[in-house]
């Protein structure tokens, strides 16, 4: 089939200069928590190899959509894709039954755990909030983190000690109790990473989002 192309937001990664990771949200496969046909992540597969599942997303090709593919193909199934204006709306669509699953944050979801039954993380190991939650990995489908970094960055060209000025200055703040109290309370998972760190993942992304424009997608 035709091989799609991927846009991403910023050309050139040279054109800014990382300061510091802020947070890092994981991404999760969940079904309404009332969907008793799925039980576990692997009974969502078996199913979806012999029915055509609908997934929601955040739209055409942004995280949320990238996760649903990432998963479907490290599993072997096809899904039909339901594009929402947004996170908010994707999730709309799962508790609408208009989708039978999809793929978020796990910050996406706080406050609303109830309405939700957490099949999945997109991590390296288990999340120590979710410690019963198995990785996709460990069930032999997409064995990598996925999901979002939230960077803070300055344009090219300023000097290494503004840099370092505001590095040590978001770490401070990013170690505050009051501060670390506020980001526990709305679900924000804080994840310090300094200059040199933050850059190596914005490289790294970059390589990843590139990749995908080479058979990634499938044609519905």
């Amino acid at each position: 089939g035709k091989h799609h192309s991927f846009a991403i937001p910023v050309d050139k990664v040279d054109d800014f200069k990382a300061i510091c990771n802020h947070v890092t949200e994981t991404s999760i496969v969940i079904v309404r928590a009332d969907d008793d046909r799925f039980p576990d992540l692997n009974t969502l597969v078996s199913f979806a190899k012999e029915n055509k599942l609908k997934a929601s997303t955040n739209g055409p090709k942004a995280s949320n959509h990238i996760g649903a593919q990432a998963f479907a193909n490290s599993a072997g199934f096809t899904f039909i894709d339901i594009p929402a204006d947004g996170t908010s709306n994707e999730l709309l669509s799962l508790r609408g039954k208009e989708a039978d699953f999809c793929v978020v944050k796990l910050a996406d979801i706080v406050g609303q755990e109830s309405e939700y039954r957490i099949l999945g993380v997109f991590n390296s190991e288990r999340l120590p909030e979710l410690p019963d939650v198995p990785t996709l990995g460990e069930l032999g489908y997409y064995d990598s983190w996925l999901g979002s970094s939230r960077c803070i960055a300055a344009p090219a060209g300023v000097s290494e000690d503004v840099i370092a000025f505001y590095e040590a200055a978001f770490k401070a703040a990013m170690e505050d109790a009051e501060y670390l109290a506020a980001a526990e309370q709305a679900g924000m998972a804080t994840d310090y990473k300094d200059a040199e760190a933050t850059g190596a993942l914005i490289e790294q992304q970059q390589e990843f989002a590139e990749s995908l424009a080479e058979g990634f997608w499938y044609d519905y």
